[in-house]
């Protein structure tokens, strides 16, 4: 469910593994932000890297990742997070695909996340042919079914999905999961929640509202906050500013920006990950 704990999941999961974990997004966003949360985690179990493949557009810079992990220790406390789109890896003017290919005969990819897997679900059954490729060019290879014990560990995170759906999957993907392996939410997860609004007028607002917004993000948990500004380089300042606000409070949240450039699948996915509004079948 949305907040449970999926993201921490699948970095707990990767970390004490190590090696290499191939996490694949279906939208852009999700994969830097991602990488964000994994540049911030705590290195007591070694040292841990993420890399936004999609992001990374030099030779150059392309070359230097792909020998750093082809050239990983296997018995190394190091763990390294690449988080790829369908289309980066099915591309083929993008050297990814080879790359991966060549950490799982190493025995080096230790674990494959399939993250927000309803939207990769719905995005595979649109025109997004990238999707349907994936499996063919990627996923028969990582998981051929005659020869289990090659698999690398694979996580599949979704905040909503029924029955309907996980047959879909199997059908798009050629995976399947044993039912003990299905970790369902319970009907608490998704407990109607309640909205509050204040306003707040003239200059400073920030410096206004900033005793009330940390009272009301400490208050519990589960509580969400909504800023509204009239521009986007506004808005991304704002986002940075209360990002250190809640680390200067310890507050364990994160804050997303949805801004009128992106795209209207993006906007919409935002606002629904920060509300949690999904329905059981992922529409």
């Amino acid at each position: 469910a949305t907040g449970k704990g999926k993201s921490l999941c699948m970095q707990s999961a990767g970390t004490l593994l190590g090696g290499v974990t191939l996490v694949i997004v279906p939208l852009l966003a999700l994969g830097a932000d991602q990488v964000t949360k994994i540049l911030r985690a705590n290195q007591a179990y070694g040292v841990v890297k993420g890399y936004h493949l999609d992001e990374i557009k030099t030779p150059e810079r392309r070359n230097m990742i792909i020998q750093e992990l082809l050239h990983l220790n296997p018995d190394s406390k190091t763990s390294i997070f690449i988080f790829a789109s369908p289309q980066a890896i099915v591309s083929n003017t993008a050297p990814w695909r080879g790359a991966i290919h060549n950490l799982h005969l190493k025995r080096l990819l230790r674990l494959v996340v399939i993250d927000e897997l309803h939207l990769y679900l719905q995005f595979g059954l649109s025109l997004r042919s990238e999707f349907k490729k994936l499996t063919s060019l990627l996923l028969d290879k990582l998981f051929p079914p005659t020869d289990k014990r090659s698999h690398p560990a694979l996580l599949v995170m979704t905040a909503t999905i029924s029955q309907r759906w996980l047959h879909i999957f199997h059908k798009m993907t050629n995976l399947s999961f044993l039912p003990k392996h299905i970790l369902w939410g319970s009907p608490d997860d998704m407990a109607r929640r309640d909205v509050n609004i204040s306003f707040f007028l003239g200059d400073s607002i920030l410096k206004r509202m900033r005793g009330s917004l940390i009272h009301f993000l400490q208050s519990t948990l589960h509580r969400k906050a909504i800023l509204y500004s009239n521009t986007r380089n506004t808005a991304l300042s704002l986002k940075d500013t209360i990002d250190n606000l809640m680390d200067a409070n310890d507050i364990d949240g994160d804050s997303i920006v949805i801004h009128g450039e992106l795209e209207s699948h993006t906007k919409f996915y935002r606002a629904k990950q920060f509300t949690g509004a999904h329905d059981n079948d992922g529409r």
